[in-house]
């Protein structure tokens, strides 16, 4: 329903809302758009408050005959609180791109001649939004990328932040679309330098200053002004209406302070990945890893860098396993270090050494003892205490002279018969 707040300003929900009392809200970079709402319900309009979960609030401003929406987002909490008879709402909202941060995904990004904003772009349009980029802030990758455990929304930003872009949420279209860079907006006339507030703040490893002014007029993050003899971008924007009176807030700064701030937003260092290998070219090896599930990621080829040392390795063989690992805190850092098969059923710790073939044979050294395997069924294990061969099929021992077996118990297991001849 359409509801008429004052003059020119108006809103939109599916709450039967009689009267807002007032409301604020927030758009900053790197954060979901807030709002929050206080006012009346109409009574005499049947509503549930669980229906409204999810539900699109907007408000916006009709001048000389456009709109100019000013917020569009999800309602995420409605509570109700009855005195006497009326009956009190306090609201909230996020802007659309809360939706991208509900889904925990994983999957990298191998093709290194992609830029961070496509990437992005990528893994946000899996999820049914779309971005725009600063191609003038946006840089190639040059290495893998690697989504793991994240949201869309977290990812951005940890990109965004990796290259000094921020990640700006949109709050007109009411869908979960966001900008990976400053958002180009337009010149706007000066504003009054009368009411200002001036921060100094750290920026990289320089200072900058910040400006905070209040105006009647709305303007976006991005749009550009000289202000106090400088340059300056809109940078926050926040609303507040009260008493039939809206007033933006504004957050001012350099245009070039503000762009190109690294922010350290990285995973862990050790972060170890399985795949299996497609393809080995030189000491180089092309993993298709399992968290890609099949999907074609690129054609990049990481160094083998193996957990035995360079005296003396074998290079991985198509087919094979193996386990990509990031020594650093960043996917630039990453080498595959082993190859071992993880879904054996006995396991093998760290101290353990094989050599896995891909026809199936295996060779295992361990502390307790050595063994030979040929296909899945057949095994020879020799320790201090015991020699034990199994097999699935037939098993043959033949010889023109003696056979003798000697030892303290000699047990031999069979599901059919065994058969003892002498020649």
């Amino acid at each position: 329903m359409e509801i008429k707040l004052a003059g020119n300003l108006k809103m939109e929900t599916d709450i039967p809302v009689l009267h807002v009392e007032r409301f604020c809200y927030s758009w900053k970079p790197d954060c979901h758009a807030l709002l929050e709402l206080q006012g009346y319900i109409d009574r005499n309009i049947q509503w549930n408050p669980i229906q409204s979960y999810s539900s699109r609030i907007k408000i916006w401003l009709k001048t000389d005959g456009k709109e100019q929406i000013v917020y569009h987002g999800y309602i995420v909490d409605a509570q109700i609180t009855d005195t006497g008879k009326t009956s009190r709402l306090f609201l909230e909202a996020m802007s659309a791109t809360c939706l991208l941060d509900h889904k925990i995904s994983s999957r990298s990004f191998q093709k290194t001649d992609m830029t961070y904003g496509e990437v992005v772009r990528e893994a946000v349009q899996s999820e049914g939004g779309q971005v725009i980029r600063n191609q003038e802030t946006d840089k190639e990758i040059g290495s893998p990328v690697v989504r793991y455990e994240e949201t869309a929304w977290q990812f951005a930003k940890r990109l965004g932040g990796g290259v000094g872009n921020y990640i700006i949420p949109d709050i007109e279209t009411g869908k979960p679309n966001l900008w990976f860079g400053m958002r180009k907006g337009k010149e706007v006339p000066s504003l009054s330098e009368e009411q200002c507030v001036a921060q100094i703040r750290p920026i990289g490893r320089k200072t900058g200053i910040r400006f905070q002014i209040k105006e009647r007029n709305y303007y976006k993050i991005g749009d550009r002004l000289t202000y106090m003899g400088q340059n300056v971008i809109v940078v926050e924007v926040m609303g507040s209406y009260e008493q039939g009176e809206l007033i933006f807030t504004y957050i001012l700064e350099n245009m070039v302070a503000c762009q190109n701030v690294t922010r350290n937003e990285t995973h862990s260092a050790g972060l170890g990945l399985w795949g299996t290998v497609s393809e080995v070219k030189k000491e180089l090896v092309k993993l298709e890893l399992d968290i890609d599930q099949g999907m074609d990621t690129g054609e990049y080829f990481f160094p083998w860098y193996p957990e035995t040392g360079n005296i003396l390795y074998a290079m991985p063989e198509p087919g094979a396993r193996a386990l990509l690992y990031f020594f650093g805190a960043n996917e630039q850092e990453g080498a595959v270090i082993h190859c071992l098969n993880r879904e054996q059923e006995d396991g093998r710790y760290y101290k353990d050494r094989g050599l896995d073939i891909a026809d199936g044979n295996s060779i295992s050294l361990s502390g307790e003892n050595v063994s030979f395997s040929r296909g899945d069924g057949q095994r020879l294990s020799l320790s201090d205490s015991a020699v034990s061969i199994s097999t699935s099929k037939e098993l043959r021992i033949a010889a023109e002279g003696k056979i003798r077996l000697k030892a303290r118990q000699i047990t031999i297991n069979t599901p059919d018969e065994l058969n003892i001849c002498q020649g």
